[in-house]
């Protein structure tokens, strides 16, 4: 197991890739901190986990855009395992509304969950990864965040998801030599249409809409989150050790 006797903390952990990113890590052998803003799901997650992984599995209510609970969440992980090794940013919102019906409000949400929420979640990780580091503990030092592939793509009527998306890419490009000194690698996963809730969201609800989502990418197809999963798992073990600063695209339009 890659994972055997590492502390994972996942965000956006009770549904979606984030969810999909728990079950693979726990059968990998981690000890994984579940975030999520939602209590109920959360809780949810936790009363159906098979009991082999209770144990490693804690739940954590945060809100990744404060910061408070942001490190809170990153000292409970080494309080309550002893470590922190890895980081996987799979919180994420979506407002869909043409581009001039867009408001202050619509505009700061998003970008607050998704680019700043990730901001503080990386910052705060790799200030403990550091830390570590500097008291000589052997830890992976991985951070994953997950983005999507509208920032590359003329997708209308998700601009604060589209520039949000493109900050986290542009984060894992920017960190990455700063937290090359630390050994911490850092990633992105720009996501092509994946079966999450976020997907009908951001392109509606109709078979057109999704279809042509699916249309504009090389697979021509919808991906399971079990499949960015496996990417995200393979970022952040050792098989990776020689990628930091990339983004991974699933979408290849």
């Amino acid at each position: 197991m890659r994972f055997a006797n590492r502390t994972v903390v996942i965000t956006g952990a009770a549904q979606g890739i984030g969810l999909a990113s728990v079950a693979a890590f726990l059968d990998e052998g981690a000890n994984v901190v579940l975030a999520d803003i939602d209590e109920e799901a959360l809780s949810a997650v936790i009363d159906n986990m098979p009991k082999e992984f209770s144990r490693r599995a804690v739940p954590v209510v945060c809100d990744v855009a404060n910061s408070r609970q942001v490190n809170a969440l990153m000292g409970y992980a080494m309080e309550h395992f002893g470590s922190l090794d890895a980081l996987v940013c799979a919180a994420g919102i979506v407002h869909r509304t043409p581009f001039t019906e867009v408001t202050e409000d619509d505009f700061d949400r998003v970008i607050k969950t998704n680019l700043m929420g990730t901001f503080l979640c990386v910052q705060a990780a790799a200030r403990a990864m550091t830390d570590q580091r500097d008291r000589g503990r052997d830890i992976l030092g991985s951070i994953v965040m997950v983005s999507n592939d509208a920032a590359f793509s003329a997708i209308p009527n998700i601009v604060p998801h589209v520039v949000a998306a493109a900050g986290v890419n542009a984060m894992a490009k920017s960190l990455a030599r700063t937290l090359a000194g630390v050994q911490v690698r850092i990633n992105t996963v720009g996501t092509g249409p994946t079966d999450t809730g976020l997907l009908q969201m951001a392109t509606g609800t109709g078979k057109t809409a999704i279809g042509t989502g699916v249309a504009r990418t090389a697979l021509g197809r919808i991906v399971d989150t079990e499949e960015i999963s496996k990417i995200v798992l393979f970022l952040s073990s050792g098989d990776a050790s020689a990628i930091t600063g990339q983004t991974i695209g699933t979408g290849a339009d």
